[in-house]
């Protein structure tokens, strides 16, 4: 997906007093490249932690990966303080997603190496199982590649021209949330600037599941909207890669954009 991924790890105390968590962390490191958490410090500190917790005087008794394995993450922290009931900020990891993936990331309870996730009770020391319903801490990042291809008028060879694609709604509203991937040549300007390739194919990267009108523009060219008139994606779909479509006025269909504009968008 070429995107980083933030996950926040919080926790809801309930009616405890809590004086220390340990929090061992799985993950697919083929899928997942971990983020240092403080690149000034010496070594990996898998985890930015919360500012508010640091200046509260909590101890850092462990933020690092696990010696000699893939993918663990260990933390543990001692000395909190903090009033029942209020759910607390741990703190925040950050995943670059190296390509499309579905994945997970999982909260460690595993006896036999001694990676258990367990809280402190300030009453008395002893040790609490946090509320781990089944598969609690699954984390699945499952965003979607769609391809498309883009023709021109009067051109069947080098194709590879910069465009526009834009992502609406099924009526051609504009999103809630605008699409803004990471592989956006320019986040400054409206839409998604990218360049095609020789056959004037592109990929949209990290689409999440919906409907989309799906427009594409550019330079010379009339703009077009994706054959059918929207698109669906999410689980289970597998859309064949998009092809684009432009309606003259008569509401004649052109299975290539028509040239003759010189606005860029």
């Amino acid at each position: 997906m070429g995107d980083t991924v933030t996950v926040q790890v919080s926790l809801s105390p309930l009616s405890y007093q809590l004086s220390g968590l340990s929090l061992f962390l799985d993950y697919d490191s083929t899928a997942l490249a971990l983020v240092d958490g403080e690149p000034g410090a010496s070594g990996i500190q898998p985890f930015e932690l919360n500012a508010g917790l640091l200046s509260g005087g909590v101890q850092v008794l462990e933020n690092r990966l696990a010696a000699g394995a893939r993918g663990k993450i260990n933390l543990s922290v001692g000395s909190l303080a903090f009033d029942r009931g209020i759910s607390l900020n741990i703190g925040t990891l950050r995943f670059a997603t190296p390509k499309d993936t579905v994945t997970a990331l999982t909260i460690s309870n595993d006896r036999a190496t001694n990676r258990r996730t367990v809280l402190i009770n300030a009453a008395d020391g002893s040790t609490i199982s946090p509320n781990l319903p089944t598969q609690p801490s699954r984390v699945v990042i499952q965003n979607y590649r769609v391809n498309g291809r883009v023709s021109f008028q009067g051109r069947v060879s080098n194709l590879d021209l910069p465009a526009r694609v834009d992502l609406r709604g099924p009526r051609g509203l504009p999103l809630a949330t605008a699409y803004s991937p990471a592989n956006d040549q320019d986040k400054n300007r409206e839409g998604v600037q990218l360049t095609l390739d020789k056959g004037g194919g592109f990929s949209l990267i990290q689409v999440p599941p919906g409907t989309y009108a799906i427009f594409v523009k550019a330079f010379h060219y009339l703009r077009g909207r994706v054959t059918g008139d929207s698109v669906r994606v999410g689980p289970g779909l597998s859309p064949a890669p998009l092809t684009f479509r432009w309606v003259s006025a008569t509401s004649t269909a052109f299975s290539d954009l028509r040239g003759g504009d010189e606005s860029p968008t």
